[in-house]
């Protein structure tokens, strides 16, 4: 290899890791919020950054959030996919439970992340 062909992939090297740090590196400022909604209504907005149990008035649903992730804790519905849903922490993701006509959702803004939640004990 020639030196043109160093100083070309160096700074090739140099330009991929300014894209990351600016794409990845830096997190936004916003706060996020838990949008509880039950049929088209909105019932209640919740920090993510503050630790609770919230249950949903008027359907047997129950929200945990902790660690800012959020998820179905307990639920009366009979296929119980929101709860196996597992956690969510990025803004933009929902769980939601159709029997009870509920949505959780996750606004503000995040960096993308590429590892997906956990399961909520």
């Amino acid at each position: 290899m020639k030196k043109g062909d160093y100083i070309v992939m160096a700074f090739s090297i140099l330009l991929v890791g300014v894209l990351c740090f600016f794409l990845y590196g830096q997190k936004k400022n916003e706060a996020l919020y838990v949008e509880i909604i039950v049929g088209n209504e909105v019932v209640d907005s919740l920090p993510l950054n503050q630790d609770t149990v919230y249950s949903v008035n008027g359907v047997d649903l129950t929200v945990k959030i902790e660690d800012k992730q959020v998820c179905v804790m307990d639920t009366g519905c009979p296929d119980r996919l929101c709860k196996a849903a597992g956690r969510i922490s990025q803004a933009g993701r929902s769980i939601i439970c159709l029997p009870q006509k509920v949505i959780v959702r996750i606004n503000g803004t995040f960096p993308v992340d590429a590892v997906a939640g956990g399961m909520c004990p």
